[in-house]
């Protein structure tokens, strides 16, 4: 299930012809995910620092954007949240 939302979120807004999701993406992938956001424990605006988390030491390449995230780097980011 994972790897198909991530096949239909990447299929939306890709960057060129790299398939990879941004964080507006990834903000609406996690909203409809009724029951992971609580307001409590994991808020929306945590899927930001994630995002960043995930992204901020890596070097951008024409195939690792600077501003999204790739295949693994989802996967990273929900180790994360879990």
């Amino acid at each position: 299930m994972i790897r198909e939302a991530y096949k239909y979120y990447a299929g939306i807004s890709p960057l060129g012809r790299i398939m990879c999701i941004n964080s507006t993406t990834l903000t609406e992938m996690i909203s409809n995910c009724n029951n992971f956001i609580d307001r409590e424990t994991f808020m929306l605006n945590d899927v930001d620092f994630n995002v960043i988390a995930c992204n901020g030491g890596m070097k951008a390449t024409k195939l690792n954007p600077d501003k999204a995230l790739v295949r693994f780097q989802i996967l990273e980011m929900i180790v994360r949240m879990s």
